[in-house]
């Protein structure tokens, strides 16, 4: 783990912290590859905190934080089939590539291999995809998906777990 940024876990009072962050992530790192109205419909200006409070809360969700400022978070859980479900993995634009999503990714991994998952996987933007191969992921197939009526294309991603995490 990086001395700049601790990973500790989701608590309630974060849930506007962490809505802003994921809007803010999806709107700058997305745009290249997804166009406003996509991104609009993926991210909108108005979130439902009720709604994220309670995903949040009943997944496993781990924070990245430094100086009490958020800088990632990841959400993910064990699904009966012995498999983890990686459900969001976002950072603050102005903290990627300094560690944070993999510090949080491998920590997120540990923690579903104790639980005994033997294979994760995730529904992965297309802004996304360089970081989950570099985790070992690979692309099942391609997908297009609707939010609010717009058409999203992603990556349905899947990496096998070793016994011993990353």
């Amino acid at each position: 783990m990086s001395a700049d940024f601790r990973i500790r876990p989701y608590h309630p009072s974060d849930v506007n912290s962490v809505i802003a962050l994921f809007q803010r992530s999806i709107h700058d790192l997305g745009a290249e590859y997804y166009s406003k109205a996509q991104l609009a419909a993926w991210a909108p200006e108005e979130a439902d905190p009720e709604a994220w409070q309670q995903k949040l809360s009943t997944a496993h969700t781990l924070i990245a934080e430094a100086d009490r400022h958020i800088l990632g978070f990841i959400s993910f859980y064990t699904e009966e089939n012995t498999s983890g479900y990686i459900d969001l993995l976002y950072c603050c634009p102005r903290h990627i590539r300094r560690g944070v999503a993999g510090t949080l990714y491998e920590q997120a991994e540990a923690i579903l291999c104790s639980e005994g998952a033997n294979t994760v996987h995730s529904h992965v933007s297309l802004s996304a995809k360089a970081f989950f191969t570099q985790q070992g992921f690979v692309t099942e197939q391609l997908e297009t998906v609707h939010r609010r009526d717009v058409e999203l294309t992603r990556h349905a991603m899947r990496k096998a777990l070793s016994k011993s995490p990353v």
